[in-house]
């Protein structure tokens, strides 16, 4: 049969056209059957039979044998192998568009039955309902309009049916209707993800084909299965008013189970199409409950459950950009019941610590290790507590802290505040910074939105690392960018005139930019024509109602409300849905309550809802501004630095950047009254968080000076887009200079910690772009400088400048928190030095600031750290990120002390002379190093040559001793002299490397030979080919500054890197490099000291330093350094 079957799918095309006959399906059945060990031939089989099906599925006899065509297609759709179902999936459309409703029903029954089998395969599961889909799919919207003449009777509406084939109907047909919930709502449980993912996917489909109303009651549906509105039933919950049962406090009763995970997962799926696709008004009419069950799942043990509820809350706000009332309804909702004491976030750090390690650098080397522990405050052991303990605890009454205990409670509201932050970011660039000129993929929520809109035309100042989620909560797709009305605050800020920010000149815009806009992708797709009508029309127009940014428009309808509260006193949200207290009922409802109204009796007039009872809570409810809320969001974030869980830990420090971009876009008034009032000189859990919103606030503003200054070309109006902008940058270079005294003291600090690195990276920021705000720099520079050498010292206790800075009494103590939010220390590294471990993390994250801050020092503290830095290139040099910003500092250090001995007419800085000696070693002990990269080692000569003239003879002659022993191991050149042979002649017109001042009695040459002519004959020739080598610079690196090296020396050797093959072709290229870099080296050296001083015998310093060589050494340089 097989043999049969292989040739007719020779001959293809003559048997497609056979008619469908009883014999032919019964063998073709046969056929799929006996090939059940051979999927390729399954595969191929069903392909003949779907295409087969297709094209005779008009045919008479396609009906007559409907039954064994179904039993042809079941084959396929439930096959083991994923490429046979989906063969007969994607062919299944065509064939199910053509068959009559009663051959449908008898289709969709029998996969109906395949998903409710309990013995069914998850692959015939998944099959069935893909098919499913499939099926749903074959019925298609059409709409009237109500001009058209197709209808003899016009009702002046528009009209909508469904269409499958040439059948017409008003809705779906009663048997997929009254067992679609049956059939998926069970499979939204199953273990595997697949089923789940197209058990949602068919229910979408399903739910995009049906009424309105029926959407509608799908929601509630859900909802209801989501919060186990049953078990609420059995348990007694307690209760929210007097009559809202309310979903989340279930957990607080003891015999509380939460839902599957599984299973949650695929009903907050379906909510999330619904919330998609509906109205906002339809969540109105039952807030509570609604917001209520999806809290439960926000703090649902399961990591997974949570990261899904946390992206309803994210569109729930993104379904309406113009109502700022539902985004603070949400925000309220989600900052209730965790209320945050200052009091606690201002105690001393100290006092938060497990442990601290302190160690004192005695003159000898050696350290002296003590420990000390302390207690760690209650707060934090309360933090511990789990969600599924939650009602084990004692003595606080549910409206208190008992919810914020929980620790998956916190992170779920982390998740939430996140993927929020990150719309409303987006959302606010989009409307004022218009994009046109960009790609879609720049707005990423991921990254900071100046990012985005400035096309990457920015200083080089680094960006804070934050933890990396392995998780998405998908991208943001609200990217529009519609024209804006000026109100009269923006056309006021832009006429103020900043007397610490000069305006750049305005530029005309390229005539290329595209014209136009960006359309948002619309939620209500499917029930569009059903909402029309629900959208209040407002009689007047204010500025709340013109085109912006949801930020500009909370913050419009705040302003109207005049709504004034005191920095210093947190807003009571002790339920989520405050009302307003009794004696103080509103005569008028407030903007923003109104907008919430208007959409909510909307819906309920599209329902048919006469009772509007359920909307009496929104009636009363009492909104809080946004900036109390964004507020009271900062210093949650903020606590949970010093949480107990790491996921909670790391979650904050992922969301406190975006929220503290939030604030600066919303009102920076907010940021400045935290850093005014609790920015104190004592290291507390509050000073290290205002700490990161100042650092993270500081690298914007420069950003933003730098756009001020040269608008990007996506900025169609770059003196409004300026004037944006404006408030921002006013408002940290007023206070900047207050806040960088306290940032000052705290970087003085005995204790060295992350409080110390935030405080570095503030001031070098600063110092770096922004020295003008210093009015003291000096000062910050000698307080970094010696930080940065306290570390330094007690990481490499034997180096000699330790040694020597040992003897200061104030250095020898090194302390640092072993545990706790402020500490550098890594478990997995406890057997490394306390200290080397607070300096790998001091340049992880502040690597990228170095070579900026070293060009603002004055010469002599840049010195200072030119020892260190090329220190440290020993131990880092797998990092090539910060390999790189080492050596580019020592380039720019170089540079400074080369222009400081030409202007300098007598060389008496002590201490700088001191300290070229010193780097002078460091560098001869990095050129001997053989596994010193040709990058790498070419950078370092550089360095030598531009402070050659304070090295003495003495280390001179080490270095060249060093880089004959470096030579001499990489075979470059051979003792033996056969290293370098090309050519029989001698052509010393074609030598590069000449030395004019060594003559042959004083290097001791000997006897010449043939030999040495060859190896001069070579030389020439190795040299122009290495000029068209790559160095082994080390592959992933980045491109180096061209202020470093030439553009040769910037890329590196890519191919073949990764390979563990030892190619003897590439070893030669590194030595024809190292040869080449040398050779180029000396040449440069010699004439450095052409024009140096010369003894009393009128030889300079390097004749006398080749003098010093021994013999072997000198052999080595007589190859590379020819006489005339």
């Amino acid at each position: 049969m097989l043999m049969y079957f292989g040739a007719c799918l020779r001959h293809h095309d003559r048997y497609m056209h056979q008619d469908i006959s009883q014999p032919l399906l019964e063998s073709l059945k046969v056929t799929v059957t006996h090939a059940c060990d051979m999927p390729v031939v399954r595969n191929q089989t069903m392909i003949h039979i779907m295409e087969w099906l297709q094209l005779h599925a008009t045919h008479p006899s396609f009906h007559k044998h409907f039954v064994d065509v179904q039993t042809l297609v079941l084959f396929g759709v439930c096959d083991v192998w994923s490429a046979v179902r989906n063969t007969c999936v994607t062919r299944l459309g065509r064939i199910a568009s053509n068959i009559t409703l009663q051959e449908m029903e008898s289709l969709f029954s029998e996969l109906a039955k395949i998903c409710l089998n309990q013995g069914s395969t998850w692959q015939c599961v998944e099959g069935a309902l893909m098919a499913i889909s499939m099926l749903l799919k074959c019925f298609q919207w059409i709409g009237v309009l109500p001009a058209s003449t197709l209808e003899e009777k016009s009702t002046g509406k528009s009209q909508y049916y469904l269409k499958i084939g040439e059948q017409e109907l008003s809705q779906l047909p009663e048997f997929i209707c009254s067992c679609i919930s049956s059939v998926v709502y069970p499979l939204l449980a199953h273990p595997q993800v697949s089923v789940r993912d197209h058990a949602t996917k068919a229910f979408s489909t399903y739910l995009s084909r049906c009424d309105f109303k029926v959407a509608v009651e799908s929601l509630k549906e859900a909802v209801s299965k989501l919060g186990q509105d049953e078990k609420m039933e059995r348990l007694k919950a307690l209760s929210f008013g007097d009559c809202i049962s309310l979903p989340h406090y279930a957990v607080l009763q003891p015999n509380y189970n939460f839902m599957a995970a599984c299973q949650a997962e695929g009903l907050l799926s379906v909510c999330l199409y619904l919330i998609k696709h509906v109205q906002s008004g339809v969540l109105l009419l039952n807030w509570p409950k609604y917001f209520s069950t999806f809290s439960l799942n926000l703090m649902h043990p399961a990591s997974t459950v949570r990261q899904a509820a946390s992206v309803i809350f994210k569109y729930i706000v993104a379904k309406e950009s113009d109502n700022s009332g539902l985004l603070k309804l949400v925000l309220q909702a989600l900052c209730a019941n965790w209320s945050i004491d200052i009091t606690d976030l201002m105690e001393c750090s100290t006092k938060q610590y497990h442990s601290t390690v302190k160690h004192e650098v005695k003159s000898n080397g050696q350290i002296s290790r003590q420990g000390t522990f302390r207690r760690q405050f209650s707060v934090e052991l309360e933090k511990q507590q789990s969600i599924l303990t939650l009602h084990k605890i004692q003595g606080v009454t549910f409206q208190d802290k008992q919810f914020c205990q929980a620790w998956e409670w916190r992170e779920g509201r982390l998740f939430a505040y996140e993927l929020i932050v990150k719309f409303l970011i987006i959302n606010h660039i989009h409307y004022l910074f218009p994009s046109y000129a960009l790609l879609s993929p720049k707005f990423d929520g991921s990254v900071s939105a100046d990012n985005a809109v400035t096309l990457s035309r920015k200083p080089a100042l680094p960006e804070r690392s934050v933890c990396s989620k392995s998780f998405s909560h998908g991208s943001a797709s609200q990217n529009q960018s519609l024209t804006r009305s000026v109100s009269e605050r923006r056309k006021q800020m832009l006429q103020r005139t900043s007397i610490l920010w000069k305006k750049g000149p305005s530029r005309p815009r390229s005539s290329t930019l595209a014209e136009g806009t960006f359309f948002k992708k619309q939620f209500t797709k499917h029930y569009s024509y059903f909402t029309n009508q629900s959208k209040p029309k407002h009689k007047e127009k204010s500025s709340v109602n013109f085109a912006t940014s949801l930020l500009c428009k909370a913050r419009d309808v705040d302003a109207i409300l005049k709504i004034t509260q005191s920095p210093d006193q947190s807003p009571k949200m002790s339920i989520p849905f405050p009302v307003v207290s009794q004696g103080h009922e509103r005569t008028k409802q407030p903007p923003d309550v109104m907008m919430l109204l208007n959409s909510a009796l909307a819906v309920s007039k599209v329902l048919g809802n006469q009772d509007t009872s359920e909307l009496d809570w929104l009636q009363n409810v009492e909104l809080q501004p946004l900036s109390s809320l964004l507020r009271q969001m900062l210093l949650q974030t903020i606590s949970c630095h010093a949480d107990g869980r790491w996921e909670v830990r790391r979650m904050a420090q992922q969301a406190l950047p975006l929220i503290t971009e939030c604030v600066r876009w919303y009102d920076m008034a907010v940021l400045t009254s935290l850093w005014n009032d609790y920015l104190q000189p004592t290291a507390s859990l509050m000073s290290y968080g205002l700490a990161l919103t100042m650092a993270v606030s500081v690298q914007h503003v420069v950003r933003l000076v730098h756009l001020k200054d040269d608008p990007p070309v996506s900025w169609k109006d770059p003196d409004v887009c300026r004037g944006i902008t404006l408030p921002i940058i006013t408002a940290v270079a007023e206070g900047l200079p207050k806040w960088c005294g306290i940032i000052l003291s705290l970087l003085e600090r005995t204790s060295v910690d992350q409080l110390t690195v935030v405080t570095l990276e503030i001031i070098m920021t600063t110092q770096a772009y922004l020295p003008d705000l210093l009015p003291q720099q000096y000062e910050y520079e000698v307080a970094v400088l010696k930080k940065i050498l306290h570390v330094f010292c007690h990481a490499h206790p034997l180096h000699p400048l330790s040694q020597l800075h040992s003897l200061q009494s104030s250095s020898r103590i090194f302390e640092s928190p072993i545990e706790g939010y402020l500490s550098c220390l890594s478990k997995a590294d406890c057997l490394e030095c306390p200290a080397y471990q607070v300096e790998r993390y001091m340049l992880t994250e502040l690597h990228q600031l170095i070579p900026t801050f070293l060009q603002s020092c004055c010469v002599q503290g840049a010195c200072s750290l030119l020892p260190v830095l090329l220190h440290m290139l020993r131990h880092y040099s797998q990092d090539s990120q910060i390999t790189k910003c080492l050596l580019d500092g020592c380039v720019i250090i170089g540079k400074k002390i080369y222009r400081w001995m030409q202007q300098s007419k007598d060389h008496e800085e002590k201490e700088l002379i001191h300290n070229v000696q010193a780097a002078v070693e460091e560098i001869t002990t990095l050129v001997a190093d053989k596994e010193s990269e040709m990058a790498t080692l070419k950078l370092l000569l550089d360095v030598f040559l531009l402070i050659s003239d304070l090295v003495q003879t003495e280390k001179l002659t080490v270095m060249l001793s060093a880089l004959s022993s470096r030579l001499e191991q990489s075979g470059s050149v051979d003792m033996s002299n056969t290293t370098h042979k090309n050519s029989e002649k001698e052509d010393t017109t074609n030598l590069v490397y000449l030395s004019n001042n060594i003559s042959a009695d004083q290097n001791n040459n000997g006897d010449s030979s043939d030999d040495d002519e060859e190896d001069k004959k070579h030389g020439a020739s190795q040299a122009a080919e290495s000029l068209s080598l790559s160095v082994s610079s080390g592959s992933g690196q980045m491109a180096w500054p061209t202020h470093v090296g030439s553009p040769e020396d910037q890329h590196g050797s890519n191919d073949g890197s990764d390979s563990d093959w030892d190619s003897w072709d590439d070893e030669q290229e590194d030595q024809a490099s190292l040869y080449s870099m040398v050779s180029q080296f000396f040449q440069k050296l010699q004439e450095a000291h052409k024009s140096s001083l010369h003894n009393t015998c009128g030889q300079s310093a390097l004749v006398l330093a080749i003098c010093q060589l021994d013999e072997k050494d000198q052999t080595v340089l007589k190859k590379l350094l020819i006489n005339e």
